[in-house]
Order: structure tokens, then sequence, then C-alpha cells
């Protein structure tokens, strides 16, 4: 009897040690995992912005393109403020602080 008690208590400190060496084990193990996943999400992020300024930079250059001659196949002969204000406001957006100084041309 004295043999199971004896077991018994080296069992419960094994689970105490191993406790205690898996409890900061685990802790960096979840700090490792948010830190890449913040990276993996900021890296995300900085790819959907280029993605939605070059959606923006082809929508512009199609309409900058279908201004000029009509022989060259230009639907208008030239742009006005309203054809502009929409782009305007949505590159500033996008840009940030890079296009505040042409809005006020």
């Amino acid at each position: 009897m004295s043999c199971k008690i004896y077991l018994m208590e080296k069992f419960q400190s094994y689970v105490a040690i191993s406790a205690a060496v898996l409890t900061p084990l685990l802790a960096l193990v979840t700090i490792t995992s948010h830190i890449l996943n913040y990276r993996l999400a900021r890296r995300k992020r900085n790819d959907d912005l280029f993605n939605r300024r070059y959606e923006f930079l082809l929508q512009f250059e199609k309409l900058w393109r279908s201004t000029g001659s009509e022989k060259n196949g230009a639907t208008r002969m030239m742009l006005e403020w309203d054809d502009l204000a929409p782009y305007i406001d949505e590159a500033q957006y996008l840009f940030g602080n890079d296009c505040k100084a042409f809005k006020n041309l």
C-alpha cells in the first residue's frame, strides 16, 4: 500500500512539474502565433490596398484615354470638373495626404 501512495505522490509531482514547464511554453507558442497572424494580416492589408489602388489607376486611365480626338477612338473631347470629382475623392481616400494638394487646384 505504501508503494501505491509513493507512486501516486510521484505522479502528482510530475504533473505539477510538467504544468509549470508547459504553461510558459504554451504562452510562447500563443504569442508567436499572434505575431505571425499580425504580420500576415498586415501584408494582406497592404496587398489589398495595392489592388484597390491599381484598380483605381486602370479605371482612371480608361477615363483619360476616352478623351481627345475621335479619330483615335475617344468618346469625348475633354474632361470636365464633374467628371474628375469622384476620382479625386476616391484618390484622396486611397492615397491619403498625397492627393490633398491636387483637390485645391
